[in-house]
């Protein structure tokens, strides 16, 4: 695939399941993601640290001792540690069987209080197509499902939610029809602003 040309921002409410996508010409930063994410009703300052848990997991740390965290990719078609890439190669008729390919981050113990999801990612979908990237938290119901396009592009997704806190939770990534590559390069979970940053296109 073509090198990203494009940064696209999304940021997401996980309890209403409200999605707003944005695309940038120049860096993306923790003011601007914080000013984003309070267009769906949550404030943040991008320069203060809340406190409580917090985690970054990435294909060369996949596994964080304290507080414990891990991350466990299914159906990949490539993990480079050393690039701090992990890579699906979905085929264009992905059907049905969307489910298999995806992430999985666990986390032992969630912040008390509104947290941030978020993830860096690039990936583009089949040509003329428009792909998805489905995220769910606690295994549970509530999901939110971005738009992934065909030209090839750098991905900050922020998605804002209420842990139940104390007890674990998990973040789900699932790759649905039309995408046709999508790499990881980090996964982050805090009671703060957005601290993952995307590859620069």
């Amino acid at each position: 695939m073509a090198q990203a040309r494009h940064l696209v921002h999304h940021v997401a409410d996980l309890d209403s399941g409200e999605v707003l996508t944005f695309t940038d010409d120049g860096p993306l930063t923790a003011s601007t993601r914080a000013s984003r994410l309070a267009r769906l009703g949550h404030v943040f300052d991008g320069n203060t640290v809340f406190g409580g848990p917090s985690y970054r997991l990435t294909p060369r740390r996949p596994y964080q001792a304290s507080p414990e965290a891990y991350l466990i990719a299914s159906h990949v078609d490539g993990y480079l540690a050393d690039a701090d890439e992990i890579t699906w190669d979905p085929p264009a008729d992905l059907g049905t069987t969307a489910g298999l390919r995806g992430l999985r981050a666990s986390f032992a113990v969630s912040p008390d209080r509104r947290s941030v999801l978020s993830v860096a990612m690039s990936g583009s979908a089949w040509p003329g197509r428009v792909g998805h990237l489905r995220v769910q938290a606690f295994s549970g119901p509530a999901s939110v499902s971005f738009p992934i396009f065909d030209t090839p592009s750098a991905h900050t997704v922020d998605v804002s939610f209420v842990p139940l806190g104390g007890r674990p939770s998990e973040g789900l990534l699932t790759l649905e029809a039309g995408i046709r590559r999508l790499t990881v390069t980090a996964i982050a979970f805090a009671p703060q602003p957005p601290i993952v940053e995307a590859a620069q296109p």
